[in-house]
């Protein structure tokens, strides 16, 4: 689970996580995630992919802009640099894995997710694929 971190003592500005290993029946203690930015306490998405990817959407800049797409590879213990999504006005997004396409599970390792976020200071809503 993704956390915003406003008002958390220790986050200093990261976004904060907690597990579970029970499907949702009980929660870890919250964590900052280091690699993670808050950019000023906007919702955030976390989807699960195979074999251990799991994908992060949020605002990679204070101010709400700048939206983009994190991936680990392994189970959120690590992260890679930020794919950049839209550099304008963005918050409040929401993934979800795609099924049914070829490239959702290709050879490659290829996987794509669905985007949707608010885009240009509150005034439309985008909606965007990224396969990673």
């Amino acid at each position: 689970m993704s956390i915003r971190s406003l008002g958390y003592p220790g986050a200093d500005g990261k976004r904060l996580s907690s597990r579970s290993q029970d499907a949702g029946a009980t929660w870890s203690t919250p964590v900052p995630e280091p690699q993670l930015p808050d950019a000023g306490g906007c919702a955030g998405s976390v989807v699960s992919g195979s074999a251990g990817t799991v994908y992060y959407s949020h605002p990679n800049a204070h101010g709400r802009t700048n939206m983009s797409v994190w991936v680990s590879r392994d189970e959120a213990a690590t992260w890679a640099a930020p794919a950049p999504v839209f550099a304008g006005g963005s918050a409040y997004s929401s993934m979800a894995m795609l099924q049914g396409r070829a490239d959702v599970h290709a050879p490659g390792g290829t996987e794509t997710v669905a985007l949707s976020f608010e885009k240009g200071g509150y005034k439309s809503i985008a909606f965007t694929t990224l396969t990673f």
